[in-house]
């Protein structure tokens, strides 16, 4: 818990803590046997108390008596307001509070008593502790419960209020307690014990001081960072002494304050302002406008030496300076010229000035950095046309002039490897100056040529051709002079392996492939060469496969391409019908019969570029199909009589085949047939030719009526023969049939043709039926009867 005091002239002490623990739970009270006691003891006390004997030995009990509920009310203990304070000063007045709160109202009175032992150093923790009743510490002499700590005025507390007074003499660790009981009617129920340890200390007052003004302070300025040193304050106020100013003060720890002018001030701290332990200190400072000063230099000269010269920067005027340069050589002057250096290093200069009684010093490393060396690599590329392209090689450097000069030309470039475009061909000095920033530069010179580009080009001749009667002309191209010399080089394969002139033409190759060809050209003393490729391809040729050369129409062709070439083609079908395709495997039917010529180019679009036509060597023939027709005699009939005649009309058959109702066949040419099922039925003619051609054609018989008949009789005994009825009909479109017994009562109904009537559960007898049918062209019927049912 917090160890802070609330005591603001007394520092607090840091070597003490205090820990609270808090134990919460419910149990369940039996009241028979009377009041219950809650009881908690541990051993043991500090060996460091001050007014009791054998601390360390001493345990204590803490215990309340819970009493039996009055009207089965139970009672509620009372609750100490707050904890005490963990520490209090030696002859410090002290002031606690140490008033409680009953939830019943309860009236309370507080008096000091005495803490309680329990338990000892030999069971420290008991599992169960012992019952009451408990017995109060022993006290050393001169200490009571009611004198428990050693003061004057005494230690006391207000029976009604529970306020605790006193002022304690003596430093140490003291225990003492606090009762509070609770009346109802007059009527003690319960005390409730607060047993406390309280540490008494020597309290160290506080002491206010600050840090002084340091010489360098002095010099930086009029904005000044105060330093707080006092110990054992809390609080603080600043007072910076500037006149007619209100807002010259502070309440910060440690404040930063910018005076309003350079002059002299008198600051107050005071610690603890307000308190009767407060305590002040005051100080001098002096402020003045802060000195900036500090130098440049620049360098190296080196027309004599290595030399580099300094100056002073910031408000120097009034100053005495004083140089040290890092070589040996110190000087006064404001403006120090050509200090001179010995070679490359590092050196520390140092500028120490004294101005206005500030003294200061500022230093700065100056590095003098080795010479460059300027080299200018050779000149490796002649033959890179008009352009200078030195290289430099140079050692400490990182800036670079380049001057070239020649041929009436002159200019001046920057950077480690430039790029020069000249005007003419011959030969131009190259300069290059090699510096970096603080050391002396270098100087180098170099020839280089320059001649128009040669950059050897086939203008023509390189590509794709096709093998067959190929003769290639080629084309020197590119960048050249009239002074070049040429040669080709063709390979063993090719007519002539070689070539010198500029442009050779009817050149040839003996078989089919891939040929690099090289032009090399050679003139002002540079060679380069280029390689071309030509590439012959075979020819394309176009071939074709045909599915079927003879058959009825339409005849269907399926086409499959058999042309060879190693590039890509375009196809071009003709048909022979003025119908054409471009696919490159199609399928055509030919409508019409007749003979007809199929032919197939294809055309390669890259590569060998060329055409090819392949006409197929066989005419495709289709032949015509028969015209089928026929007569039938009648086309009406009734289901009872339903005979029919047909007879053959087809042309250019010379066979004919006749289909009644998709299932029963005759062959022609005429043909006798009766129909044994009503409605509107089909008949169908083949005509065949003498190439097999066939064609169709069919009519159609309406049959009129229908037939039904119903058994009348059946056994349903379960022997598997005649168990079930239903009627045999044909011609039938709609049906539905109803069988009733002798006494009307309807037995079975039903709408399906299929469905049977087993006579379950009915007794054997005479049924009755109606039946109401209509045949295929819509007629209706009603047909009645009786089935004897037998057992």
């Amino acid at each position: 818990i917090d160890t802070q005091m609330d005591v603001p002239c007394f520092g607090n002490p840091s070597d003490a803590c205090i820990e609270k623990a808090v134990y919460v739970t419910t149990i369940s009270i039996d009241f028979s046997n009377g009041p219950a006691d809650v009881t908690y003891q541990r051993c043991c006390r500090n060996w460091s108390i001050s007014n009791i004997d054998v601390p360390g030995e001493t345990g204590n009990t803490a215990t309340v008596r819970i009493p039996v509920p009055i009207d089965g009310i139970c009672n509620s203990s009372p609750t100490f307001n707050f904890l005490p304070p963990s520490f209090l000063c030696v002859n410090a007045p002290v002031t606690l509070d140490f008033s409680a709160t009953d939830p019943d109202g309860d009236e309370l009175v507080y008096e000091l008593c005495s803490p309680l032992i329990g338990a000892d150093q030999y069971d420290p923790q008991p599992a169960f502790p012992l019952p009451p009743p408990y017995f109060p510490v022993s006290w050393l002499p001169g200490f009571s419960e009611s004198y428990p700590i050693t003061s004057n005025p005494a230690i006391s507390i207000d029976p009604v209020t529970g306020i605790l007074t006193g002022t304690p003499l003596v430093a140490g660790v003291w225990a003492f307690a606090v009762c509070v009981s609770e009346y109802r009617d007059g009527n003690l129920i319960g005390t409730v014990m607060l047993d406390y340890q309280m540490f008494i200390y020597n309290c160290p007052s506080a002491v206010a001081a600050f840090a002084e003004e340091s010489d360098d302070e002095f010099c930086e300025g009029l904005e000044v960072q105060f330093e707080n040193q006092s110990v054992y304050a809390t609080s603080f106020f600043w007072d910076f002494g500037v006149e007619n100013m209100e807002s010259d003060t502070s309440t910060e720890i440690n404040p930063t304050f910018f005076f309003p002018e350079p002059g002299e001030y008198t600051v107050m701290l005071i610690a603890n302002p307000g308190e009767e332990c407060a305590d002040t200190v005051y100080q001098i400072f002096f402020v003045q406008e802060a000195i900036e000063i500090g130098f440049e230099y620049s360098g190296p000269d080196c027309e004599n030496g290595i030399a580099f010269d300094f100056s002073p920067t910031g408000n120097y005027d009034g100053a005495t300076l004083t140089w040290q340069f890092g070589q040996g050589e110190q000087s006064t002057d404001t403006f120090p010229e050509n200090i001179i250096y010995p070679g490359e290093g590092s050196y520390t200069v140092t500028l120490n000035y004294f101005i206005n009684n500030c003294f200061n010093t500022v230093t700065q490393t100056l590095e003098v950095l080795p010479e460059a060396e300027a080299l200018i690599n050779p000149q490796e590329e002649e033959c890179i046309g008009l352009v200078i392209l030195p290289e430099q090689a140079s050692i400490n450097a990182t800036e670079f002039e380049w001057t070239i000069s020649g041929q009436g030309f002159d200019t001046v470039v920057y950077g480690p490897a430039p790029n020069v475009p000249v005007p003419q061909q011959g030969l131009y000095t190259v300069q290059l100056v090699a510096s970096q920033p603080g050391s002396c530069p270098d100087t180098a010179l170099a020839v280089f040529s320059a001649y128009p580009l040669l950059d050897p080009l086939i203008f023509s001749g390189e590509g794709d051709y096709c093998f067959d009667g190929h003769q290639i002309d080629f084309t020197a191209g590119g960048q050249f002079q009239s002074n070049a010399i040429f040669l080709w080089e063709f390979g063993d394969e090719a007519n002539i392996p070689f070539s010198s002139q500029q442009n050779p033409q009817n050149i040839h190759f003996n078989s089919i492939g891939s040929y690099p060809v090289t032009l090399t050209i050679s003139e002002n003393g540079c060679v380069k060469s280029y390689t071309g490729l030509v590439n012959l391809y075979p020819n394309p040729e176009a071939l074709f496969a045909i599915s079927d050369t003879v058959n009825c129409m339409p005849m269907a062709v399926q086409f499959t391409d058999l042309s060879v070439s190693q590039t890509p083609l375009q196809y071009f079908w003709t048909f022979g019908d003025e119908s054409t395709s471009n696919e490159i495997n199609p399928d055509y039917i030919f409508e019409n019969p007749g003979t007809y010529q199929v032919s197939l180019t294809v055309i390669s679009s890259e590569g060998c570029i060329d055409t090819s036509t392949y006409t197929f060597p066989v005419l495709l023939e289709v032949y015509p199909l028969p015209i089928a027709d026929f007569s039938v005699y009648p086309t009406i009939v009734n289901i009872e009589d339903a005979n029919i005649e047909v007879n053959d009309l087809s042309e250019n058959s010379v066979e004919v085949i006749y289909v009644f109702n998709f299932t029963d066949t005759l062959p022609g040419p005429s043909a006798e047939y009766s129909f044994n099922h009503g409605g509107e039925q089909t008949i169908m003619q083949v005509a065949i030719s003498d190439k097999g051609c066939m064609n169709k054609n069919q009519k159609n018989v309406l049959v009129k009526g229908l037939l039904f008949y119903v058994p009348n009789t059946f056994t349903p005994n379960g022997d598997g023969y005649n168990d079930k009825v239903r009627p045999e009909q044909s011609g039938v479109s709609t049906y539905k049939i109803e069988i009733y017994d002798r006494w009307g009562h309807k037995v079975f109904v039903s709408e399906d043709p299929e469905e049977y009537w087993d006579g379950e559960g009915w007794p054997q007898g005479v049924y009755n039926y109606i039946a109401n049918v209509t045949d295929l062209v819509g007629a209706r019927y009603r047909f009645r009867g009786s089935i004897l049912l037998l057992r």
